[in-house]
């Protein structure tokens, strides 16, 4: 079973929490940044499945987080962060992190609000950070190009998509199919539908996928990275020799 939307996942919260922010004045004020972690919930739009929330949880104390629990504006509980499934970051100069991911459904009756995250600690101390919530679904990206299976083409010099309603920033991830289906680029934060791709990049005779991750907003102090997305799949291509 292939899991090539997780990947993008983990890339989207490779740079979520660190110490130094928590401490600069434009962190200081922010409820999703705590002490023991940072937190953020994201209403997203994947391929192939409903539309679900995904809570992210991250931490350097993570030896001594015992458990994460989500709960709606209203005080019922959303559900609890899985610690079993995390991404480890691993960066020269920094400690060490891991990033926890657990998808959880979105209830018919969702209600826009602050969300909370109740970290219970293993010397029993309890924290809780918040994250605004508006929910909305948002669309797809649509009418990419090159378009999908675009065969023997010349290496795309860019790639583009119609506007996305609602999304004012977004990022574009491309992978090789013939390495594995690995990632082998993914963007910054970009505010137009266009991506100029990298020279040297795609190589004569590759074959490619790419796809387009659309956002509401970026590192907001009140909706946190973002609040709601989409994520398209992925757009196969291959170059002519």
């Amino acid at each position: 079973m292939k899991i090539y939307w997780l990947s993008a996942l983990l890339i989207l919260v490779g740079n979520m929490w660190s110490p130094v922010a928590v401490s600069s004045p434009d962190r200081k004020n922010d409820p999703h940044y705590l002490a023991v972690g940072f937190f953020d919930l994201h209403v997203c739009n994947w391929p192939e499945r409903k539309p679900f929330f995904l809570a992210v949880f991250s931490s350097y104390q993570y030896d001594h987080v015992r458990r994460v629990t989500v709960d709606a504006p209203d005080g019922t509980t959303v559900g609890e962060i899985d610690l079993t499934k995390f991404r480890i970051v691993d960066k020269k100069g920094k400690l060490r992190k891991k990033v926890f991911l657990t998808k959880m459904a979105l209830p018919e009756a969702a209600a826009d609000g602050w969300y909370r995250a109740e970290i219970e600690m293993d010397d029993g101390s309890r924290h809780v950070a918040r994250d605004l919530v508006e929910i909305a679904i948002m669309e797809r990206a649509q009418h990419r190009v090159p378009p999908h299976k675009s065969a023997n083409i010349d290496p795309p010099r860019e790639f583009r998509w119609a506007a996305v309603p609602g999304a004012r920033f977004y990022r574009v991830f491309i992978r090789d199919l013939w390495d594995d289906e690995r990632v082998i680029h993914s963007s910054k934060v970009i505010t137009e539908s266009r991506y100029l791709v990298p020279p040297n990049l795609l190589k004569a005779g590759g074959y490619y996928g790419w796809k387009v991750h659309a956002r509401d907003v970026n590192e907001d102090t009140e909706r946190g990275d973002f609040n709601h997305g989409s994520l398209t799949d992925y757009i196969e291509f291959s170059v002519k020799p």
